[in-house]
């Protein structure tokens, strides 16, 4: 939300902020698919909430959202949808939500453990090298964030300030 006051160009007046924010999570809980009637999110929280599944800091939005894969939010030019997926009703509306099962290459608005037709928000994590153990398969997965602090403490160097992942202990010897 662009409140007054914290980002540059707000207008939510801080008073408004709560109400508005209700506002915003009601819209994203009530959208249906027109044909199915399913609910496009799987997910709605406020930041706050949002600690629960490991976010909520100071970068965090003020609300945060997940939709049902294969939907996905398009903001932008129409012309620079793929047309072939777009249909007269679309014409005008500044948000599309599309089936994205035929799209690669775009990142959704999806829990990492959801997927889209063949493909998913996974990725291989490798590591080699002096004091990393061989043939370890991690049961757990490993986050971007968890790349910064580990590489610290294989070289022996405090992590950034901010970083917050883990060190992955079960890879080194």
């Amino acid at each position: 939300m662009n409140l007054e006051g914290r980002d540059p160009q707000g207008i939510v007046k801080q008073k408004e902020y709560e109400e508005v924010r209700e506002q915003v999570i009601d819209v994203l809980q009530g959208l249906r698919d027109p044909e199915t009637g399913e609910r496009v999110a799987t997910m709605v929280l406020t930041r706050e909430e949002s600690v629960n599944i490991g976010w909520g800091d100071e970068r965090t939005g003020d609300v945060v959202y997940f939709l049902r894969p294969p939907y996905t939010v398009w903001c932008g030019p129409l012309e620079d949808l793929l047309t072939y997926m777009a249909t007269e009703r679309h014409l005008g509306e500044d948000w599309v939500f599309r089936d994205q099962s035929r799209v690669t290459g775009i990142h959704g608005y999806y829990l990492p453990n959801d997927r889209v037709d063949r493909f998913s928000n996974s990725s291989i994590f490798m590591a080699k090298g002096p004091g990393v153990k061989r043939g370890v398969e991690l049961k757990k997965p490993v986050k971007l964030m968890d790349i910064t602090p580990t590489i610290s403490y294989i070289l022996g160097i405090p992590p950034p300030r901010d970083s917050e992942g883990r060190i992955l202990h079960e890879i080194l010897l």
